[in-house]
């Protein structure tokens, strides 16, 4: 059997810079964790594709398995893995871009073609209608070509951080500040922490201090900073930040949900068939405000605070 593909980004390994530090690791892990259900066959209805086609949905298979780490192949399975993925992506980089590759395998007796979306990984650019891949000279040197790559663009998907959140721009600033923050807490500085030698200097109230400012700044994502102790805020006001983290996240979850039902869309239908996928029975953002609200005025259930936080 011959193999071919028209893939022309590198797959270099590469690592995220704000994961490095302790904070911005833990809220960008929580941000994209539980934002679609873990156990895809609870939920066996949830992805859709009208009108029912064995061979779309195979293509749509093969589209989605780089994201793939599971034996299943239904279709929710994957559509689910690939809306984590997106997420884990967007929440440490603020966007992701994605190349359509065409696979052919040919044997004796049949020529099999798939198309399949993998990561363009590393330093890049948009220039001149074109997605520029920017390798070091180690990384040329191993894959023995151009220190620039160029991907067109009608090649390429790429999603950004949603606007609603502050867009790739202000997220990415959002996670450097976060990041100088989290430095600066005396527990991190400890042995170059110059105000250790002042007479009447506590670290313990230092501290406190800084994390105070933490959940300022992060209060308009709603982060719960895995608080359960209840030592910094009273039960309440902990359930009504757990709230909005939740719709924190269903509002990403819903930007990456429009865009890949879009490019679906634009992917399987031609001139002559048209293809809509639809995805729900998740939750939804709405019903996310409606527990704000109730827990606000003091009537939400514990049964309906859990179905809201909680997949099944």
């Amino acid at each position: 059997m011959s193999s071919t593909s028209d893939r022309l980004s590198i797959p270099i390994m590469t690592g995220f810079e704000t994961g490095e530090e302790f904070n911005v690791s833990m809220f960008t892990e929580d941000l994209y964790q539980d934002i679609v259900p873990i156990r895809a066959r609870d939920y066996p209805h949830a992805c859709r594709l009208e009108p029912k086609d064995k061979s779309a949905e195979q293509q749509l298979v093969a589209l989605f398995s780089a994201f793939n780490r599971l034996s299943s192949k239904s279709l929710t399975d994957m559509i689910f893995e690939a809306i984590r993925h997106i997420g884990g992506s967007l929440v440490t980089a603020g966007s992701i871009a994605l190349e359509l590759v065409k696979l052919t395998n040919a044997d004796d007796d049949e020529v099999r073609t798939d198309h399949k979306l993998m990561y363009i990984s590393g330093d890049k650019v948009i220039r001149d209608g074109h997605i520029v891949q920017r390798l070091t000279p180690e990384e040329a040197a191993q894959w023995d070509t151009a220190q620039e790559i160029k991907i067109p663009l009608e090649k390429c998907w790429i999603i950004d951080f949603p606007d609603n959140l502050g867009g790739k721009k202000g997220y990415l600033k959002f996670l450097q500040e976060m990041k100088e923050l989290g430095n600066s807490d005396p527990f991190r500085i400890f042995l170059d922490n110059e105000l250790r030698g002042l007479k009447g200097y506590d670290i313990a109230k230092h501290h406190k201090i800084a994390d105070l400012s933490l959940w300022e700044q992060t209060k308009e994502f709603g982060w719960h900073h895995r608080e359960t102790s209840g030592k910094m805020f009273s039960g309440y006001y902990m359930i009504n930040r757990r709230l909005r983290f939740r719709k924190t996240q269903f509002i990403l979850r819903d930007h990456i949900i429009a865009e890949l039902i879009k490019y679906v869309d634009q992917f399987l239908s031609s001139d002559d068939r048209t293809f809509a996928l639809s995805i729900d029975h998740i939750g939804t953002t709405e019903s996310v405000s409606q527990a704000i609200d109730d827990w606000a005025a003091g009537k939400l259930q514990q049964e309906e605070l859990t179905a809201v936080l909680m997949y099944p």
